[in-house]
């Protein structure tokens, strides 16, 4: 799909990586994914601009494996602007190297478009290695999953510390 949109249509295409996200939650939403794509593989159903776009079918997901965590926003029916309601929303790290500048949207558009790290692959047999899936992250802070389990035994350790 990726290659499709960069390369064979010329598609401006973005990789905004969501920031923290606990593990129960990624899996729920990869799971719901997968659902959804089950779903239309069993009945098909119409696109629609307004209510079951790639934007907000996918926020609607999101909400429900995030506990709510994800307020409504007019951006979500504006395609576009979904970066921006992420950045706004705390979902983008601000400051994903932990050094320097914290990030600004520009920045993060900079940084995550992935139309000019693609330009040199020339058709779609080239997108089947590893480069392809390498070249789309390259300078993309990939940020650590928040282990839900392990950061409660942490601070059940802190705790049970602190008591003695």
């Amino acid at each position: 799909i990726i290659y499709t949109r960069t390369n064979a249509r010329g598609e401006q295409v973005y990789l905004f990586p969501i920031s923290h996200l606990q593990q129960h939650e990624v899996k729920a939403l990869f799971e719901s994914y997968l659902t959804a794509a089950d779903e239309l593989n069993a009945k098909p159903a119409w696109y629609n601009t307004l209510t079951s776009n790639c934007t907000n079918i996918i926020f609607y997901m999101a909400r429900l494996v995030s506990d709510d965590r994800l307020p409504w926003d007019y951006r979500i029916w504006v395609s576009g602007w979904l970066p921006n309601y992420l950045y706004d929303a705390g979902m983008l790290d601000t400051n994903p190297e932990n050094r320097g500048q914290p990030w600004s949207m520009d920045t993060w558009y900079e940084r995550t478009h992935i139309n000019p790290k693609v330009k040199g692959f020339q058709n779609s047999s080239d997108i089947h290695g590893s480069e392809f899936s390498r070249q789309i992250r390259q300078s993309i802070p990939i940020p650590p999953l928040a282990d839900s389990q392990n950061i409660a035994e942490a601070n059940a350790k802190s705790a049970a510390q602190a008591s003695h």
